[in-house]
């Protein structure tokens, strides 16, 4: 079965983010009432695998080993209908 996933990856809360940044100060100066801006980046795909659970457990390690930096980032994994 085909499996289709959105992986969600931000810098994480302990780090500083110079581009989230610039841009909320921006908003703010243009009397936007924006706070806690992020800046990510959204992969969206599909998996071939025999189930759900199997296409998840892949679709963590993709993010886990290549889309995001543990160290710098998190991530969110959703199961697109």
């Amino acid at each position: 079965m085909k499996f289709r996933f959105s992986i969600k990856v931000k810098m994480a809360p302990h780090i500083f983010d110079p581009q989230a940044s610039t841009i909320e100060k921006s908003l703010k100066k243009m009397s936007y009432p924006v706070g806690d801006f992020a800046v990510g980046k959204v992969f969206d795909f599909s998996i071939e695998a025999p189930s759900e659970e199997c296409a998840r457990s892949i679709a963590k390690e993709i993010a886990e080993k290549v889309l995001s930096n543990p160290v710098l980032e998190t991530f969110v994994l959703e199961r697109e209908e």
